[in-house]
């Protein structure tokens, strides 16, 4: 039996029975995402998000995983990060003080090879123009993904108003998971 089939028959018949039930299979979206980020590297974003307050993180750093063309620039960058501060700060139920720091270390990839504890990583992608994809970990193993999110953005000329649905629904994830204390696939 070659390596190609016996792939094929890991995962379609002996992964998915080893599933539990606590875990959904995947969403056809979900696949999707996992394609695009086999298919492109990601790409570590220069900008954090420091917090303090009684938020179980410290620092959130974001991941482009979207494909090649769709790469996120300097600018939108920048503007989701203090969009999420803005975001985060005004959320009474979060109780967190967040400011934004440029650090250019974080661009290196090494930097995020060892998981720290206190540490929210954001992987972020736009499938299309007028789509956001994100996903929230508090870790770096497949069970430490906490949310999952795709969602459609009107067409705006302001990139402020490009990023606000994307940074209230992170905001969301994050007050909900919070309110849980489940920073995980499943609690």
């Amino acid at each position: 039996m070659n390596a190609r089939a016996l792939i094929f028959i890991l995962a379609t018949w002996i992964l998915p029975a080893c599933r539990t039930q606590a875990e959904p299979a995947p969403s056809g979206a979900e696949v999707r995402a996992v394609g695009r980020q086999i298919a492109s590297p990601p790409r570590y974003l220069p900008f954090r998000v420091d917090l303090q307050g009684d938020l179980v993180f410290h620092r959130i750093t974001f991941k482009d995983v979207g494909p090649g063309h769709g790469r996120l620039d300097h600018p939108l960058v920048e503007a989701i990060a203090e969009s999420l501060s803005l975001a985060l700060t005004a959320d009474d139920q979060l109780r967190t003080r967040a400011t934004v720091a440029h650090d250019p270390k974080l661009l290196d990839p090494r930097g995020h090879l060892a998981c720290e504890g206190h540490h929210l990583y954001v992987d972020l992608w736009r499938p299309t123009p007028s789509r956001w994809g994100y996903s929230l970990w508090s870790g770096c193993g497949e069970s430490d993904r906490f949310a999952w999110n795709e969602l459609d953005v009107p067409q705006r000329p302001e990139v402020t108003h490009l990023v606000e649905p994307l940074t209230r629904s992170i905001a969301a994830s994050l007050r909900a998971a919070t309110k849980r204390a489940c920073y995980r696939r499943t609690c």
